[in-house]
């Protein structure tokens, strides 16, 4: 559910901002390329939104497991904080509109390098927008695993994704149940 909500939330960002940037004009982006005899279909005349990998960061891990809000301690279970590296795939008729397409996405996530789920949200999803550079190799080990040939395309890094799940705690119930330790 953390990943389908973090491309959902990548995929609604950007697809507002071509709404906005095409003066109203719907551009398809597609979150879900078309699986056909273990071969990815990708549509034309729209751009693509695939998840390529994932990693675990743990530099930042955070173990507070309380968090005091008025009289009261909300348990959240740890952070968990990934790194998501998300294609997005510009498949046209036209190559020169391929490239405005992806110049349009590079433009919206310079605008917006940081996202969040709405704030009234329990399951808080943020995202940190990093364009990656790929050199040959790696970009053709990425077309070799997808099983497509090359389309025009860039590579973000989305780090630090928090996903919290939120229970409420009592502060009473909670201090009864701490172990206390003697110093001697």
């Amino acid at each position: 559910m953390m990943l389908s909500k973090s491309v959902e939330l990548f995929t609604s960002v950007l697809t507002e901002y071509l709404k906005d940037e095409l003066g109203g004009v719907a551009t398809q982006v597609v979150t879900h390329p078309k699986n056909e005899n273990n071969e990815l279909k990708i549509e034309n005349n729209a751009l693509t939104v695939c998840l390529i990998n994932t990693e675990e960061e743990n530099v930042l891990r955070n173990n507070n497991r309380y968090k005091q809000v008025d009289t009261k301690l909300i348990k959240k279970y740890r952070d968990v904080r990934l790194r998501i590296y998300l294609a997005v795939l510009s498949k046209h008729d036209n190559y020169l509109q391929a490239l405005k397409m992806l110049s349009l996405v590079i433009t919206c996530f310079q605008k917006n390098h940081i996202i969040q789920s709405d704030e009234s949200s329990l399951d808080k999803i943020k995202l940190e927008l990093d364009l990656v550079t790929m050199d040959f190799t790696r970009q053709n080990d990425i077309w070799n695993a997808l099983r497509i040939s090359y389309i025009p395309s860039i590579l973000y890094r989305a780090t630090l994704i928090v996903y919290e799940q939120l229970s409420t705690v009592e502060l009473d119930k909670l201090v009864s149940a701490d172990i206390s330790v003697e110093r001697k």
